[in-house]
Parts: C-alpha cells; sequence; structure tokens
C-alpha cells in the first residue's frame, strides 16, 4: 500500500513554506532563495553523482505524459563515501507547484524512503524539472528556490537538480539530462562527476514510447485527485 502521511510531519518547514510556489512566478510573502541555504564546503557539488536507469526513463516518460506542461519531481537515492546514487524518480507534479502539496508530497516521499518499500538507506536526494518548451532559456526562480530548498534539508550531502533538455531528445544517443548541483557560490551548474547508468536508454524510451507507456505513469498531483493511483510507478517499468 502506498505509506501514509506521518502526522505533524513538515518536511519543507521554514520560510515560505505557506506561500503558493509556481512554475511561472516566485511566491508572495516569503521567500526560500539561495540565501537560505549554507555556504560551506560540504555545498560545492563535489560528489560523484551517479544516475539509474529507471530514474532516467521515469523523468523521460512523466515529461512525454505531459509533453505541453512543465513537470517536476523528487529523486530519491543513498549517499555514502562521497558518492550519490539517484536510484528513482518519484513524479510530482505537471501543472503548478503550491508550497502546501509540496509540503504533504514531500512528506509521503520521506516515509516512503523510511519504509520497507525502498532499499534500507533510501533518501530524498534531489529534485528534477522538465520545461514547457525545448527552448527554454535558464532554469525558472521556483524551480531553483525548490531544490535549494531541498539542500538545504539535506546538508550533510550535495543534493542535486536534474534537468531535461528536450531539444537534444532528437538525437537517438542521447536524453537531453543533466544533473546539476549548488556551488558554495550560490549558483546551479553541471555536476563536474556524474554518469548516466544503463547503455541505450534513449532507444528503451523510444521503443516504451511506441507502446504508449508514458500514459500509465502518475504523478502525486493527480493522487491528490485520485487516491486509488500509483505515484510510486512501482510496476510502470516491470
Amino acid at each position: 500500500d502506498t505509506p501514509s502521511l506521518p502526522p505533524a510531519t513538515a518536511v519543507l518547514s521554514g520560510p515560505g513554506a505557506r506561500d503558493g510556489v509556481s512554475h511561472d512566478a516566485a511566491p508572495a510573502g516569503g521567500r526560500i532563495d539561495g540565501r537560505s541555504v549554507p555556504d560551506t564546503a560540504a555545498m560545492d557539488g563535489a560528489a560523484v553523482y551517479r544516475v539509474s536507469r529507471a530514474a532516467q526513463l521515469k523523468i523521460l516518460l512523466h515529461a512525454a505524459r505531459f509533453p505541453f506542461a512543465a513537470v517536476d519531481g523528487v529523486l530519491i537515492g543513498s549517499a555514502e563515501g562521497g558518492e550519490i546514487a539517484v536510484t528513482d524518480a518519484i513524479p510530482f507534479s505537471h501543472s503548478v507547484v503550491l508550497a502546501p502539496a509540496l509540503e504533504t508530497g514531500m512528506a509521503l516521499v520521506g516515509a516512503y524512503c523510511e519504509s520497507d518499500q525502498t532499499p534500507k538507506g533510501s533518501r530524498i536526494v534531489g529534485w528534477y524539472h522538465a520545461p514547457a518548451s525545448s527552448k527554454a532559456d535558464g532554469i525558472a526562480k521556483p524551480v531553483v528556490q525548490i531544490a535549494n530548498t531541498i539542500r538545504t534539508k539535506n546538508e550533510d550531502i550535495g543534493a542535486c537538480l536534474i534537468t531535461l533538455n528536450g531539444s537534444k531528445l532528437s538525437d537517438p544517443t542521447a536524453t537531453g539530462l543533466e544533473v546539476l548541483v549548488r556551488k558554495s557560490s550560490g549558483s546551479w551548474a553541471a555536476a563536474p562527476s556524474a554518469s548516466f547508468e544503463g547503455e541505450g536508454v534513449s532507444q528503451e524510451f523510444t521503443e516504451l514510447l511506441s507502446k504508449k507507456v508514458e500514459q500509465r505513469i502518475d504523478d502525486l498531483e493527480s493522487w491528490l485527485e485520485d487516491t486509488s493511483l500509483d505515484w510510486r510507478n512501482a510496476a510502470l517499468l516491470a
């Protein structure tokens, strides 16, 4: 069963936690920005990042499910010895991300990581974003705000942000995915050391599209409207 929300859990509390966060505008009132992130040597993106085949495919399928919308999700995995493994991607939304829904969703994902449904040591390790347009320039400010907040809540690791450049999907050898890390200067840039596991992921994605598998992926936004859906997408790639 889908893990239930722990009582009185506020995974994303703090400045602006109750303000609306959208893809198009910064939240009114309190804000979550770069100043909320400690400027320490541990935050400079020095870790090694590995992104699993499953995480890659779920990000791509989520974007394909809503081709005219920006989509976002949570990255889960493990962190050990300077290496961060992104083992799975949890689709979160396909429209405006409101902070109350964000707080609830992150608490659910946190509970899922702590359950026996995920490998021991699983935790939230980042966020992913695919813009509505392949011509989008830069990262939307609200996306950066969410990524900054996740990094603040995970100070012991270098939580990452994965973005999708849709214009690169025309290349059969590329997925268009890129791992970004927050530098101590406050900016987000390509991770110095990142790898995407599995050969032929782009080809596998194309084959899944031919089978319309993207129509079966569910995100937390959809789950909030219909709790019979599985936001974990546990059987999607089985």
